[in-house]
């Protein structure tokens, strides 16, 4: 499970107030709307950016 998608779904994550997070960066493969909408929520005050490793 990759970082974003482990944020997005752990329950853990409802014990701790996550409104100071400003910026969650992504760089494996592209976040799905879906997924991109639950971390919103969680994360409502923060920028998401995607990053794209290409060699």
């Amino acid at each position: 499970m990759n970082g974003v998608l482990a944020f997005a779904k752990s329950p853990v994550t409802e014990r701790y107030d996550l409104s100071s997070v400003r910026i969650m960066i992504s760089a494996a493969a592209t976040l799905r709307k879906e997924l991109e909408d639950a971390v919103r929520l969680k994360f409502p005050n923060a920028v998401i950016g995607q990053v794209s490793l290409i060699s």
